[in-house]
Protein backbone atom coordinates (compact mmCIF):
# COMPACT_ATOMS: atom_id res chain seq x y z
CA UNK A 1 0.00 0.00 0.00
CA UNK A 2 2.58 2.67 0.90
CA UNK A 3 6.10 0.85 1.21
CA UNK A 4 9.76 2.58 1.13
CA UNK A 5 9.93 3.12 -2.73
CA UNK A 6 13.77 3.95 -2.41
CA UNK A 7 14.06 0.05 -2.52
CA UNK A 8 12.66 -0.06 -5.79
CA UNK A 9 14.71 2.67 -7.85
CA UNK A 10 16.90 0.52 -9.72
CA UNK A 11 13.71 -1.38 -11.50
CA UNK A 12 12.70 0.05 -14.75
CA UNK A 13 9.40 -1.85 -15.09
CA UNK A 14 8.77 -3.64 -18.81
CA UNK A 15 11.77 -1.30 -20.03
CA UNK A 16 9.62 1.45 -19.50
CA UNK A 17 12.15 4.29 -18.27
CA UNK A 18 10.38 7.11 -17.27
CA UNK A 19 7.83 5.20 -15.38
CA UNK A 20 8.88 4.18 -12.17
CA UNK A 21 7.49 1.66 -9.80
CA UNK A 22 4.91 3.16 -7.59
CA UNK A 23 2.62 2.33 -5.13
CA UNK A 24 -0.94 2.72 -4.23
CA UNK A 25 0.19 5.44 -1.97
CA UNK A 26 1.71 7.27 -5.16
CA UNK A 27 -1.31 6.62 -7.40
CA UNK A 28 -3.65 8.30 -5.04
CA UNK A 29 -2.13 10.73 -3.25
CA UNK A 30 -2.42 9.09 -0.08
CA UNK A 31 -3.02 5.44 0.52
CA UNK A 32 -5.16 4.23 3.34
CA UNK A 33 -3.36 2.58 6.15
CA UNK A 34 -3.65 -0.76 6.44
CA UNK A 35 -5.74 -0.88 9.71
CA UNK A 36 -8.52 0.92 7.36
CA UNK A 37 -8.44 -1.71 4.94
CA UNK A 38 -8.28 -4.10 7.83
CA UNK A 39 -11.40 -2.30 9.35
CA UNK A 40 -13.13 -2.03 5.80
CA UNK A 41 -12.66 -5.90 5.45
CA UNK A 42 -13.71 -6.80 8.96
CA UNK A 43 -16.63 -4.28 8.66
CA UNK A 44 -18.07 -6.21 5.49
CA UNK A 45 -18.46 -9.61 7.29
CA UNK A 46 -14.50 -10.58 5.91
CA UNK A 47 -11.70 -11.87 7.85
CA UNK A 48 -8.47 -9.75 7.32
CA UNK A 49 -6.15 -11.61 5.80
CA UNK A 50 -2.84 -11.66 8.53
CA UNK A 51 -0.36 -13.81 6.61
CA UNK A 52 1.23 -13.94 3.18
CA UNK A 53 0.25 -17.72 3.01
CA UNK A 54 -3.38 -15.95 3.26
CA UNK A 55 -3.01 -13.29 1.00
CA UNK A 56 -1.75 -15.49 -2.29
CA UNK A 57 -4.81 -17.77 -1.72
CA UNK A 58 -6.74 -15.16 -1.96
CA UNK A 59 -5.16 -13.61 -4.90
CA UNK A 60 -7.07 -13.01 -8.18
CA UNK A 61 -4.35 -12.53 -10.54
CA UNK A 62 -2.31 -14.90 -11.75
CA UNK A 63 1.55 -14.07 -11.87
CA UNK A 64 2.93 -14.57 -15.38
CA UNK A 65 6.30 -16.21 -14.66
CA UNK A 66 7.91 -15.66 -18.15
CA UNK A 67 9.85 -12.08 -18.89
CA UNK A 68 7.46 -11.17 -21.98
CA UNK A 69 8.95 -8.18 -23.90
CA UNK A 70 8.18 -5.20 -22.44
CA UNK A 71 4.64 -4.61 -24.69
CA UNK A 72 3.53 -7.69 -23.48
CA UNK A 73 4.05 -6.86 -20.01
CA UNK A 74 2.07 -3.10 -20.56
CA UNK A 75 -0.52 -5.30 -21.93
CA UNK A 76 -1.21 -7.84 -19.21
CA UNK A 77 -0.91 -4.86 -16.59
CA UNK A 78 -3.47 -3.06 -18.34
CA UNK A 79 -5.39 -6.17 -18.38
CA UNK A 80 -4.89 -6.92 -14.37
CA UNK A 81 -5.58 -2.90 -13.27
CA UNK A 82 -8.98 -3.48 -15.74
CA UNK A 83 -9.78 -6.79 -14.24
CA UNK A 84 -8.91 -5.12 -10.57
CA UNK A 85 -10.78 -2.13 -11.35
CA UNK A 86 -13.96 -4.60 -12.19
CA UNK A 87 -14.02 -6.15 -8.41
CA UNK A 88 -13.70 -2.47 -7.30
CA UNK A 89 -17.06 -1.56 -8.77
CA UNK A 90 -18.65 -4.81 -7.82
CA UNK A 91 -17.50 -4.09 -4.39
CA UNK A 92 -18.63 -0.18 -4.81
CA UNK A 93 -21.94 -1.43 -6.16
CA UNK A 94 -22.67 -4.46 -3.05
CA UNK A 95 -21.45 -1.08 -0.49
CA UNK A 96 -23.21 1.73 -2.31
CA UNK A 97 -26.51 1.17 -0.23
CA UNK A 98 -25.11 -0.02 3.53
CA UNK A 99 -21.43 1.30 4.10
CA UNK A 100 -21.10 4.18 2.82
CA UNK A 101 -17.22 4.26 3.94
CA UNK A 102 -16.28 1.29 1.94
CA UNK A 103 -18.23 2.62 -1.30
CA UNK A 104 -16.26 5.78 -1.10
CA UNK A 105 -13.30 4.08 -0.24
CA UNK A 106 -13.59 1.81 -3.67
CA UNK A 107 -15.32 4.09 -5.41
CA UNK A 108 -12.13 6.67 -5.23
CA UNK A 109 -9.50 3.72 -6.14
CA UNK A 110 -11.56 3.52 -8.99
CA UNK A 111 -11.69 6.88 -10.40
CA UNK A 112 -8.07 6.69 -9.61
CA UNK A 113 -7.14 3.66 -11.63
CA UNK A 114 -8.89 5.03 -14.32
CA UNK A 115 -6.46 7.71 -14.93
CA UNK A 116 -3.66 5.46 -14.60
CA UNK A 117 -5.55 2.89 -16.87
CA UNK A 118 -6.09 5.63 -19.78
CA UNK A 119 -2.12 6.19 -19.94
CA UNK A 120 -1.43 2.87 -20.12
CA UNK A 121 -3.64 2.75 -22.89
CA UNK A 122 -2.42 5.60 -24.27
CA UNK A 123 1.08 4.24 -24.11
CA UNK A 124 0.06 1.01 -25.57
CA UNK A 125 -1.47 3.00 -28.55
CA UNK A 126 1.53 5.15 -28.98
Amino acid sequence: VNPDMTHFGAIVPCGIGDRPVTSLAMLLGEAPGMDEVAERIAARGGVPPSSLKRQLELARLEEDGSVPPASDMVRNITSDLESLNGWLRELAKEAEDEDSTTFNLADGYVDEQEKTLWMMRAFMDA
